[in-house]
């Protein structure tokens, strides 16, 4: 394994749903997963999470196979957000979000812990929340939480032995306010070593805030790498059926349909 080297996948195939997958991501990156619905990004996602045993291939982490990892030690390397589901019963937010205490072997009477939940409900604009139960929660309320408690579970201030964040799809619900905001955590934590991997479907999020993208089609890897590099004309209308054109402003390159283009 490279030093930087966080995590290798190598001839992964998984139930006819991910075909061939080689691929390696180093330490500290943030690297958004793309491609169309149905391409194998969320049963990557849980795959990396430790969801997927039977698959055929080796996957490591941190050096060591995934399979060899005990579940207990397996939470205080990586967090995972699945896609939003209701709140399975009602339990009062911050309560909720103290559940990504658990595997930390650590609770409320820890000072940090609370500023690091603190700190995080200002961040994500859901302190106002804290005392309703969540099943009382708008949909990208219940979003923002979720994140939080995802990203308590992994935070270098509370966890030490941390190195993975995966989400699946974390800014579905979330209007452009918060979405700003959830990136900018993920930046931050990348920035402090853990490895961030998310899903989403906004290819001009890819290119303005990932440090590089994983792109899928079919259960099948079609690059990695800087998303300028990966997120081509030619490539998209591959990938996705639709022609697009690349427009430059102020330095940065945005992705825009062809077909509106020409239209205004």
């Amino acid at each position: 394994m490279n030093s930087s080297e966080i995590i290798k996948l190598i001839a992964i195939n998984y139930q006819q749903r991910l075909h061939d997958i080689n691929i390696s991501v180093d330490e500290g990156s943030c690297l958004f997963l793309l491609g169309p619905n149905g391409s194998g990004k969320s049963t990557l996602l849980s795959l990396l999470a430790g969801h997927s045993p039977a698959c055929q291939g080796a996957y490591s982490l941190a050096g060591r196979r995934v399979a060899d990892y005990p579940i207990s030690e397996l939470a205080l390397q990586r967090a995972w957000l699945p896609q939003a589901s209701p709140p399975p019963f009602a339990i009062p937010v911050y309560q909720f979000i103290a559940l990504g205490l658990h595997p930390l072997g650590i609770n409320l009477e820890d000072e940090q812990a609370c500023l690091v939940i603190n700190q995080l409900l200002t961040r994500l604009d859901i302190a106002k929340l804290v005392t309703r139960n969540c099943d009382q929660l708008s949909g990208g309320e219940w979003q923002r939480v979720l994140i939080a408690r995802t990203v308590v579970q992994v935070s270098p201030k509370l966890n030490p032995q941390s190195v993975l964040c995966l989400l699946d799809e974390p800014l579905t619900g979330l209007d452009l306010k918060h979405q700003i905001e959830v990136l900018q955590i993920l930046k931050e934590f990348s920035l402090q070593g853990i490895t961030v991997i998310a899903s989403i479907h906004d290819l001009n999020l890819a290119l303005n805030h990932a440090s590089e993208v994983l792109l899928l089609n079919s259960g099948r890897v079609v690059g990695q790498g800087d998303a300028n590099d990966v997120l081509t004309v030619g490539t998209i209308k591959q990938v996705y059926d639709v022609d697009t054109e690349l427009l430059a402003v102020n330095g940065r390159q945005f992705i825009v349909s062809a077909a509106l283009s020409r239209s205004v």
